[in-house]
């Protein structure tokens, strides 16, 4: 049996609630809800139950101080084509550190590198063939100065991708706190 798996920050529930409000525009958008927002820092895919083990217990040796987090500015993956709007995470080089020692934990355990360009965002809705691209230009448009306030970020999880009908479905699987150094 396999589970898929990514590493990434919670979004807190009132930041959550908050995005809510922005999902509106785009005709055929299929919103995430409030309990999918999260900012990837790795995106794992399928792996057996050993490999996951081995993740989870590498990744609770990261260590990493907690640091503040805010969203900023809006865009689309897929060009032409898109396929999702999101809101950007304003870089830092806590975030940045963070996300290479997950994947460098990943490498570590045998994990073949990720080789998209990694890009700090919270997908907003995926986007499918029928969505009008001129609406989806005018929510990025309605949402490029877009500025969230900060958030502690003081943990980071291992979560689980269930595919089905309607929405993916995540859990978290592991919880790892972020603490100042000793």
């Amino acid at each position: 049996m396999t589970i898929r798996l990514f590493a990434a920050l919670p979004i807190p529930l009132e930041l959550g609630a908050e995005l809510v409000g922005l999902q509106r525009g785009i005709p055929n958008a299929k919103w995430r809800p409030v309990d999918a927002f999260h900012v990837t820092l790795r995106f794992v895919g399928e792996v057996n139950q050993a490999v996951a083990t081995e993740l989870d217990e590498a990744l609770a040796l990261i260590e990493s101080e907690p640091f503040d987090v805010s969203l900023v500015g809006a865009g689309v993956f897929g060009g032409d084509l898109p396929h999702a709007v999101w809101l950007g995470v304003e870089r830092s080089e806590p975030l940045e550190l963070l996300a290479a020692r997950c994947e460098r934990v990943c490498r570590r355990i045998g994990l073949s590198p990720d080789t998209r360009k990694w890009t700090p965002h919270v997908t907003m809705a995926y986007l499918n063939t029928s969505a009008d691209p001129g609406r989806i230009a005018q929510w990025v448009a309605n949402n490029a100065t877009y500025r969230s306030g900060s958030w502690l970020a003081d943990r980071f999880h291992l979560y689980s991708s269930w595919l089905g009908k309607g929405p993916s479905r995540y859990e978290a699987e592991a919880e790892y706190p972020l603490a100042p150094a000793l």
